[in-house]
């Protein structure tokens, strides 16, 4: 019988006994599954607490006092590879656009960063000022603020823009991630056009 509940999900523990404050919770996984209401779990500290109540989200106000788990709430998958495996276990098999042909459609990626950007177009020119805002010390905002830039086979270009909000969470690799992500989602409706269009028999 397949449960609702999973080994593997992850929720908030919430442990009963002495020395327990109210409400308090703990991060913790599934490790097997009796039933969909009953449980063993793994907790980040270590503890794996056995035969624990499953107890619906969002109805905490009147669970019974400690020792139950609340599952986290699944999300969807919505990647691209997801939902291109979606598609082939539905067997739909008409012409469409698929993840590997995007990829094959990039000739080449460039990065950098809204500073790095300024700083070149400065570069050389006589009597070109950088203003402060501009300065490439870390944190400053032009440098949180990365872009992708793709080459497309036939020249076409699109960009993709990730910007932090946080000086503290900036990451370049992170960055760059996020900026071709959203690069590459602007590919998608130009490939959708022009294969429309082909079997359109434009």
């Amino acid at each position: 019988m397949k449960h609702t509940i999973q080994a593997g999900d992850t929720g908030f523990f919430y442990p009963a006994g002495n020395g327990i404050e109210p409400g308090q919770r703990a991060e913790a996984e599934v490790i097997h599954v009796w039933s969909d209401t009953c449980v063993n779990l793994r907790t980040a500290e270590g503890f794996t607490p056995t035969s624990v109540l499953v107890w619906p989200a969002g109805r905490e106000d009147k669970a019974p006092t400690g020792y139950y788990f609340v599952p986290h709430a699944k999300q969807a998958a919505t990647s691209d590879d997801a939902i291109e495996q979606e598609i082939l276990a539905k067997g739909l098999t008409a012409p469409r656009i698929t993840p590997a042909d995007i990829e094959a459609n990039i000739a080449s990626e460039s990065y950098f960063t809204a500073s790095d950007g300024v700083c070149g177009a400065s570069a050389g020119k006589p009597g070109a000022s950088i203003l402060p805002e501009y300065v490439t010390a870390p944190g400053l905002p032009l440098t949180l603020l990365t872009f992708c830039v793709l080459v497309l086979r036939n020249g076409f270009t699109v960009t993709g823009e990730s910007a932090c909000a946080s000086p503290e969470n900036f990451d370049a690799d992170v960055g760059r991630k996020i900026a071709r992500a959203n690069a590459v989602n602007k590919v998608w409706p130009l490939m959708g056009y022009a294969l429309r269009n082909k079997l359109a028999g434009g």
